[in-house]
């Protein structure tokens, strides 16, 4: 009985090794949909969405965004970005890649800065007597000027550099008290 078997032993062993040897490896085919993305200040979850016919790995530059193991599939990674308390946006590079073939795929996520106004002071009291008044101001948002009263114009000069905002006041006559509000705007933000 093994001297019956033994002449297909013989041929399995000297055919295997050039079966095993003749197989090809699998060119990765790796195709991102995007490869940069954007989050607001707030934070939250963000998803890469890919194909590939192999396996990858994720590392993340930065410690602010972390990989939603439990929700990423074969197709999808996603990931939570916490907020940005930062009044510039910051950027974090995501890298998947394939060890055995050495490919490597960032993607790039920025996120927006804490948007800002400030002004100096909330409240001003000024004298009687027509003049300029100057309203220092630290945004780092393009900003809109309103004001409850006609007797203040917005004084506007091509290039202004500084974020200082100048308003024409009229003289009072009346010798009166008067107050009016100046609102500064950007999107939600109100100063």
């Amino acid at each position: 009985n093994t001297m019956n078997r033994l002449p297909f032993i013989l041929v399995t062993l000297i055919i295997l090794p050039f079966i095993l040897g003749c197989q090809q490896e699998i060119e990765p085919e790796i195709f991102f949909n995007e490869n940069e993305f954007s989050i607001s200040s707030a934070g939250g979850e963000f998803s890469v969405p890919f194909t590939s016919n192999v396996p990858l790995t994720v590392s993340i530059s930065e410690d602010w965004v972390t990989e939603i193991v439990s929700k990423s599939t074969s197709e999808t990674y996603y990931f939570k970005v916490d907020f940005n308390p930062e009044y510039d946006s910051r950027s974090c590079n995501i890298t998947f890649s394939h060890s055995e073939s050495g490919y490597k795929q960032d993607v790039k996520l920025t996120q927006s800065q804490q948007d800002a106004i400030f002004a100096a002071k909330s409240q001003y009291s000024l004298d009687y007597k027509e003049q300029v008044f100057t309203l220092p101001l630290s945004t780092n948002v393009d900003i809109s000027v309103t004001t409850s009263a006609d007797w203040i114009s917005l004084i506007t000069t091509k290039g202004l550099v500084s974020k200082d905002i100048q308003f024409q006041i009229s003289e009072n006559n009346s010798k009166k008290t008067r107050e009016a509000v100046i609102e500064i705007i950007s999107g939600n933000l109100i100063q």
